[in-house]
């Protein structure tokens, strides 16, 4: 099994110059390994389970979170943080952290340069995303090959698991967006391969409507996702009209299960506005089931 490269911190905010950033980042590894090691050398039984773990790939970092049950078989969660946001701030969030102890799972938080992603259509350009995926997907199934693994992402995070879908369909086994779908100019086609994809959305939304919205005087605009979702229909093979409804923690979800290649889609929408809630992960678990959380499916 090989190690991640890892030491124990709670990470750096974005936004010093990049010189300086790079010799604190650089100064607060290596500060993090001397304490992590004594730390470790005192308390190996229960240290991977107190702290969150900051972790280097060759084209950015990543916080992991253990749930406080080391033993726990759960799914992985590939969590994107929203804009303005940072790993730690994301993995601070109750909403994941009750969800993520509760069901053994296991966090973890890409951090987007600028505090965003640079996703086509995004404000924000500061590097190519793919990479940056690859490396980070590459180094969780490295380190935990057993486990099933879920992209998910929260608004502008949403955003970039849209992306992931589309142009990455084999980083994850399941991807779930809360609150976030393409920019402007949305794909006409991805990948053509099936992918697993709960979107959920709140219809009292006013900072990513459903219905998308245009900022800085036009410059930018969030996609329409009700218009949207047909891509993923489509690109899954599925009937057009869904074959189950589902209504779970005042969400209430059209999912598609006759699809390709055994995949499933699962659009649910809630009367909130835009934050992720308890409901959401709760949702989410019951829609992915099986496999993911040792639940019974939606068949």
């Amino acid at each position: 099994m090989a190690p991640l490269q890892c030491s124990f911190s709670i990470g750096l905010k974005r936004g010093f110059p990049d010189v300086l950033r790079s010799f604190i980042q650089r100064a607060s590894i290596m500060t993090g390994w001397l304490i992590a090691s004594l730390f470790l050398f005192a308390h190996a039984a229960k240290a991977e389970c107190v702290a969150p773990i900051l972790c280097d790939v060759d084209t950015g970092r990543f916080l992991v979170r253990p749930p406080q049950a080391p033993s726990s078989s759960g799914p992985i969660i590939v969590f994107y943080h929203g804009w303005r946001e940072t790993p730690a701030m994301l993995l601070a969030d109750p909403a994941l952290t009750t969800f993520a102890d509760a069901h053994g799972v296991t966090l973890v938080a890409p951090e987007g340069l600028g505090q965003t992603w640079s996703y086509p259509g995004s404000p924000g350009q500061f590097r190519d995303e793919r990479p940056f995926a690859e490396d980070v997907f590459k180094a969780i199934r490295q380190r935990f090959p057993s486990r099933r693994i879920i992209a998910a992402g929260f608004s502008q995070g949403a955003s970039q698991v849209w992306w992931l879908a589309c142009r990455q369909p084999h980083v994850a086994d399941a991807y779930v967006a809360i609150s976030g779908g393409f920019w402007e100019p949305s794909p006409q086609a991805c990948s053509g391969k099936s992918v697993t994809l709960v979107h959920i959305h709140g219809k009292g939304d006013v900072t990513v409507p459903l219905a998308g919205r245009a900022i800085r005087g036009g410059a930018f605009r969030q996609s329409d996702i009700l218009r949207d979702w047909p891509l993923w229909i489509a690109e899954n093979k599925c009937e057009a009209k869904p074959q189950k409804s589902l209504n779970e923690s005042g969400r209430s979800c059209d999912i598609w299960t006759s699809c390709g290649a055994s995949r499933q889609l699962a659009f649910c929408l809630h009367d909130g506005g835009h934050q992720i809630h308890r409901e959401d992960m709760q949702a989410m678990r019951v829609v992915l089931g099986g496999t993911f959380f040792g639940t019974k499916p939606v068949q």
